[in-house]
């Protein structure tokens, strides 16, 4: 069966202002083969359950603005977003075979206390910043890659990520940058070409 698009027809592009998807407090939601383009925001929610399978959000501002949500997700692609791939503030769930490529300033921003896990996720080919930015939250990378993004493959920020077989490589600065009291841990993982591997400031502790 063909998937379903959602777009902002007959108007094209991110200047017709659709705003996509958006979950009230409370709500539950399923997507499956489900392409979303074009929107200010391509799903937000406050507080919902998201479930995501083989669905692509693409040509958005923003992919997904998640605050406090349940959001799991499989095979999910996010493509071409302006600013960034998906914003995911506080709440948990699980991500895998999923895939953020081509974003603006981040491929994920994560904020809040979250405590999700992604695994065989790729971070990549990010314009204007980072594969990933983790702040203040406890998340997992397990067979992850973090590969040719303009910035470091992951910036991590007084939070202590765990990575498990992951692939750091060919990002124009470092493939990790641990700020502040930032103190992952790293195991069975591979730093190449990068600018520098890891880079620690302040009292950070890879």
């Amino acid at each position: 069966a063909a998937p379903v698009r959602l777009n902002a027809a007959p108007l094209s592009g991110r200047s017709a202002g659709w705003s996509g998807i958006s979950l009230a407090s409370g709500a539950s939601a399923t997507l499956t083969h489900t392409i979303i383009e074009g929107a200010v925001t391509g799903i937000s929610g406050g507080s919902a359950s998201v479930t995501i399978q083989d669905c692509l959000i693409e040509d958005c501002d923003t992919g997904l603005s998640l605050n406090s949500c349940d959001f799991a997700a499989d095979g999910l692609e996010v493509r071409g977003c302006a600013v960034n791939g998906a914003l995911l503030n506080g709440g948990g769930g699980n991500l895998t075979d999923c895939v953020f490529d081509s974003n603006g300033l981040s491929g994920v921003e994560i904020r809040g206390g979250a405590t999700h896990s992604f695994d065989s996720t790729s971070f990549s080919s990010t314009s204007g910043g980072d594969g990933v930015d983790v702040y203040v939250s406890q998340v997992s990378f397990t067979a992850c890659d973090f590969d040719r993004n303009a910035g470091n493959g992951i910036l991590v920020q007084n939070c202590h990520p765990v990575f498990h077989a992951c692939i750091f490589k060919d990002n124009v600065q470092a493939g990790m940058l641990c700020r502040k009291t930032a103190s992952p841990t790293v195991a069975l993982s591979t730093f190449s070409d990068n600018y520098a591997g890891v880079i620690a400031e302040t009292a950070s502790r890879p």
